[in-house]
């Protein structure tokens, strides 16, 4: 699992070498941050194993670089250190997704999905394994997905807000689980005798997309229409012929009336055709 600069919540577990935990008098993990900073973090034991464990809060890892941890362990007089491991913490990408959001849009858009959870993947590795998609692999299609979408978005020339590119996200990463079913391969099946089914090219959840994507593109194209004479365009209202009082015009030009000299020779700012002027 990839760590982040300012991430909370990972779990971060220590082997002392040492049996006798239950009796410890300090537990502790001595942390030599990337900037020379040394820190420590107050641990506990792990069930009752020889490991030690403890949950990153804020403030813990507000460095990019490595980190080097070390178990400490007191039994009143008596020091013991573990072994030291190199953790490595990244600068964060502007455009990251957050994995965890985004599993909790998709168990709406996609319920029947199953998704192993952060906290089940980071608590404990057996906790959530019979899931359909395994945290892992649901990081692996979030990149993946991340990387098309941005290529699909720079082609049709659009920008999503964070909830559409979650949701679109969604799609992807759906679409992917779907192909990847060798049941896919198969363009119709025959259930039972009379019953039988027929795919399309595309899974339901790329359809979603395309759908999606095309409703902001039109909607994007749309608002760009400017008829040709610039956004800013003044709509003026003028007097018009007698029967059609309340037209309106992109144009100075004045309205022809049949029942004057051919032109009007000036606009007016009224409402339209008022029948008195031809009393």
């Amino acid at each position: 699992m990839t760590i982040y600069k300012g991430d909370t919540s990972i779990v971060f577990r220590l082997d002392t070498g040492v049996d006798n935990l239950d009796i410890a008098t300090k537990i502790e993990i001595h942390v030599l941050k990337p900037g020379g900073t040394a820190v420590i973090w107050t641990a506990t034991q792990y069930g009752t194993t020889s490991e030690i464990t403890y949950t990153s809060t804020t403030g813990d890892l507000d460095e990019a670089g490595n980190y080097i941890l070390q178990s400490y362990i007191e039994w009143g007089a008596n020091i013991h250190y573990g072994d030291t491991t190199t953790v490595v913490v990244y600068e964060p990408l502007s455009s990251r997704v957050n994995v965890s959001q985004l599993i909790k849009y998709f168990g709406t858009y996609y319920r029947f999905i199953d998704v192993q959870t952060f906290t089940e993947y980071n608590t404990d590795p057996e906790d959530g394994t019979d899931s359909d998609i395994l945290y892992e692999d649901f990081e692996l299609y979030s990149e993946q997905a991340s990387d098309e979408l941005a290529n699909l978005c720079a082609s049709k020339g659009i920008t999503l807000t964070n909830n559409q590119t979650y949701v679109a996200l969604c799609h992807l990463v759906a679409d992917y689980f779907e192909m990847g079913n060798p049941d896919w391969a198969f363009r119709s099946q025959s259930q039972a005798p009379g019953v039988s089914f027929s795919r399309g090219d595309k899974t339901g959840p790329r359809q979603a997309l395309e759908k999606m994507l095309k409703s902001i593109s039109d909607s994007a194209r749309i608002g760009n229409v400017t008829c040709g004479r610039g956004a800013s365009t003044e709509i003026i209202r003028i007097k018009d012929a007698k029967n059609y009082p309340n037209r309106w015009k992109r144009t100075g030009i004045p309205a022809y009336d049949s029942t004057e000299d051919g032109f009007d020779s000036e606009e007016v700012s009224d409402m339209g055709y008022d029948y008195n002027d031809y009393e």
